[in-house]
């Protein structure tokens, strides 16, 4: 299995024959040593080739810690191209709740993370819920974000 790199963008087929891109931004230790990586807005045909220059310019479908290598390993993505992280990039803002969400329907115990800074805000507010949930995803949800916009797993209110 190669290194990854930051920069380093990724192929990945979906089940409707097309294909998205993922990008790794850095490996985030705050965060259980997940990858932080950003998928693109932007979907090809199988047989059409991208331009990563390009690709880079299109709008950002979400932000989510990967497992890049599993993926990889998985056969669920390939590498295709590097291209540099731009300087002025600010690492997203996260939500988490301080529970397990299979189990808990309402939460009152929700964070807000941005890199190691946590702010604790109980309820989830209405302005919060977009924001990209806190933790590391396995490499299924990510290719269900893609083609869904849902990674699957279930989060509390």
């Amino acid at each position: 299995m190669s290194k990854i790199k930051a920069g380093d963008i990724f192929e990945v087929p979906l089940s409707n024959g097309k294909k998205q891109y993922i990008q790794f931004i850095f490996k985030n230790l705050n965060e259980l040593g997940g990858d932080l990586i950003r998928a693109y807005d932007f979907e090809l045909e199988k047989n059409e080739e991208v331009n990563t220059k390009e690709l880079i310019s299109k709008p950002i479908k979400f932000y989510c810690h990967g497992m890049l290598l599993l993926g990889i390993k998985l056969a669920m993505w390939s590498k295709i191209g590097n291209e540099p992280i731009e300087p002025n990039f600010e690492e997203p803002t996260f939500r988490g709740a301080d529970e397990v969400y299979s189990m808990t329907k309402k939460s009152y115990k929700w964070y807000l993370k941005k890199g190691a800074d946590v702010k604790w805000i109980g309820e989830l507010k209405e302005e919060y819920k977009k924001l990209p949930k806190a933790g590391v995803t396995p490499p299924i949800g990510v290719v269900r974000q893609l083609e869904t916009g849902w990674d699957g797993f279930v989060t509390p209110e």
